[in-house]
């Protein structure tokens, strides 16, 4: 059992566990960005979705009062809007990113977790590290299947994250 008291021990802790904050910080902003994404992308099935469905229903009635102008009319119209739709798929997307918004989430709380440990001294220095080497492993795991973050959906929060990355390029 290493000797708690050791300065060096100490400051050893603080500042991994530090580290280990600022990941979880930007975890749970990114699960925040994921959300926007999710949203906007609920609104945009929505706005197509729904506006299809009535001029669909619009075409068809027009079929039946052999109204045929109006009928193609609008049938090329819900054909253009289904066309888009199925190359946006916006539901997908969004079932995507709030999937990736929620994941993300529990693994912050379990970072979150450690940090506590860690900050009350309940577990050794070596023990956190063990840890922490098991939650980033993870955390590489959930980034590589989840979504790319919309440059759009992005918060400042999170470009103030990514800008130490970005500057180095």
């Amino acid at each position: 059992m290493s000797d708690r008291s050791n300065p060096n021990t100490a400051r050893f802790l603080a500042d991994v566990v530090q580290e280990i904050e600022w990941y979880a910080d930007q975890a749970l902003e990114m699960a925040t960005c994921h959300r926007r994404a999710s949203d906007a992308y609920g609104n945009i099935h929505m706005f197509f979705g729904l506006p299809a469905a009535v001029i669909a229903s619009i075409s068809g009635i027009s079929a039946f009062t052999k109204n045929s102008t109006l009928a193609g009319i609008t049938a090329f119209i819900v054909a253009g809007i289904t066309g888009a739709m199925s190359f946006l798929n916006p539901a997908e997307k969004e079932k995507l990113h709030l999937e990736a918004g929620n994941v993300l989430d529990a693994w912050a709380t379990k970072t979150y977790l450690l940090i506590k440990q860690g900050r009350a001294s309940l577990i050794e220095s070596a023990e956190v590290v063990s840890q922490w080497e098991k939650l980033m492993e993870e955390r590489t795991q959930l980034l590589r299947q989840s979504p790319r973050i919309p440059t759009w959906a992005m918060s400042k929060a999170m470009k103030r994250f990514l800008a130490p990355f970005n500057s180095a390029i």
